[in-house]
């Protein structure tokens, strides 16, 4: 007695089955891949975007404190801006003397940009500094100066050098605008800095 193997051979409306179901299981496999390559490479763009928005208001940020430390040093160095700062200060002097239109600017004598008396700008600034590889450029406009309570001789304390001569103080607020600009972000940081001038500095 003899046993024999018996073979499954395909109707031939079944040939080729495999290969279709192989290739639709690859098709949708790609379909699954391309949209997660997509979407990491829009993560990764974002996330970039992101990363230089950030890095931009930190340098900006950073300018402001610059500008702080910049108007207190000229404020107690006469309304003349230091050697610490003379390399990042713009010296351009429009208005004849010894001053730069930015000392001037610091002692109040050129007035706020928004009444057209003083024509810089963060594209035209103040000052210049390189924070973390990038820089800022800071504009410094005088505001204005209120007394505080002391000797009527305070009127007259900007022309001698800020305060002196008084027995009081003076507020003196400046704004300051910082703006970095990383490839095509751009961002501007406003502040208004307040220096209650006594002896001849900011308190």
């Amino acid at each position: 007695m003899s046993i024999m193997k018996r073979m499954y051979v395909p109707a031939a409306d079944e040939r080729g089955t495999a290969l279709i179901l192989a290739l639709l299981v690859m098709m949708v496999l790609a379909v699954f891949s391309t949209v997660a390559i997509m979407s990491a490479t829009q993560g990764l763009r974002i996330s970039g975007k992101y990363k230089t928005q950030q890095q931009t208001v930190y340098v900006s940020d950073g300018g402001i404190e610059f500008a702080s430390g910049l108007i207190r040093d000229t404020i107690g160095n006469k309304n003349t801006v230091s050697a610490t700062y003379l390399s990042y200060v713009n010296t351009t002097n429009t208005g004849g003397g010894t001053q730069t239109d930015f000392e001037r600017e610091i002692a109040g004598v050129n007035g706020n940009s928004a009444t057209g008396l003083n024509p810089d700008t963060t594209a035209n600034p103040n000052a210049t500094v390189t924070i973390m590889g990038d820089t800022a450029k800071i504009d410094i406009d005088f505001l204005r100066s209120k007394l505080t309570p002391g000797s009527s001789t305070e009127f007259a304390a900007r022309y001698e050098g800020i305060g002196s001569g008084t027995s009081g103080s003076v507020s003196l607020l400046y704004q300051i605008d910082s703006k970095t600009t990383i490839g095509d972000t751009d961002k501007t940081v406003r502040a208004t800095y307040k220096c209650i001038e006594g002896g001849g500095r900011c308190l």
